[in-house]
């Protein structure tokens, strides 16, 4: 059984990754192979298969493969703690956000619309692969 508990893996020692992520170099670090795949649908797929133990990918996508497909990914489980977590930001200058602070928030604003309705569709999208399963 894979484990993460937040600074130690357990019953692991390789874990699949999509090509070019971040992450790679962070689970590097704790000592293990790390396989790069095209996808994250055809990694989900190596691990429902026991083709690998492990998968790392970013939570939202992670959550929206388990919850759209839940019958092809049946032996694919989330660990509960998160690998690592970090910040990310739109960047608006001090200037343009004083000389247009309305249209500033209604960007963010925005953003976060879009993301909620959008983000699903865009997931999926984003970590499919023209390769077959």
């Amino acid at each position: 059984m894979v484990s993460w508990d937040g600074k130690a893996f357990s019953g692991i020692n390789e874990v699949g990754v999509q090509i070019g992520y971040a992450i790679i170099d962070f689970l590097k670090n704790y000592n293990l192979t790390v396989i790069e795949n095209p996808s994250v649908q055809r990694g989900f797929q190596q691990v429902n298969t026991s083709r690998l133990a492990g998968f790392a990918t970013l939570e939202q996508i992670g959550n929206t493969l388990l919850m759209r497909y839940p019958e092809r990914y049946q032996n694919v489980e989330k660990v509960p703690v998160a690998l690592t977590t970090k910040p990310y930001y739109l960047i608006i200058s001090r200037e343009f956000y004083k000389n247009h602070n309305a249209l500033s928030e209604n960007i963010w604003n925005e953003l976060a619309k879009i993301r909620e309705i959008e983000m699903p569709d865009l997931i999926i999208k984003y970590s499919e692969t023209s390769q077959s399963e």
